[in-house]
């Protein structure tokens, strides 16, 4: 008797959850979410997952209006180093130091297929050794920021 009230638990708690997806519209917000990390820039994919926890405490307007601040600052961020670059040479006016900067590579974007690759084993990733996929985006980000 007591496993059939433990599935009868399992069951009600697999309904609840449904009905939460169901009534809050959550399946297309994931839809959603998985086109924009297709399309998205690495940067901007690790800086949504660093943010994703806290998606949970304002509506998806505020958590997109969050997440593009930060990208707007860490955009800036890298301006403000590259122009600390240039003071250090000597470098005076803003034209100058626009015209030392190098021409910004084409942002790295993450392989068009998502989930489950033509092989059924990932994303398609290459396997860095002792690399897991966070700590390879970590890097990608690190690189995109210091350019």
């Amino acid at each position: 008797m007591q496993k059939l009230h433990t599935y009868n638990a399992t069951l009600d708690g697999r309904q609840w959850r449904h009905e939460l997806v169901v009534a809050r519209d959550l399946l297309d917000d994931v839809h959603e979410q998985i086109e924009i990390e297709r399309i998205a820039p690495v940067a901007e994919v690790a800086a949504r997952a660093r943010l994703r926890p806290l998606a949970r405490f304002h509506s998806a307007a505020q958590h997109e209006e969050l997440v593009q601040s930060v990208l707007k600052q860490q955009g800036m961020a890298l301006d403000l180093r590259h122009l600390q670059a240039a003071a250090a040479k000597g470098i005076t006016s803003l034209r100058e130091a626009e015209a030392s900067r190098p021409p910004r590579p084409p942002p790295a974007r993450l392989p068009a297929g998502l989930g489950k690759g033509s092989q059924g084993k990932g994303t398609g990733h290459r396997k860095v050794a002792g690399a897991s996929r966070t700590a390879r985006r970590a890097a990608a980000a690190e690189d995109d920021a210091a350019e």
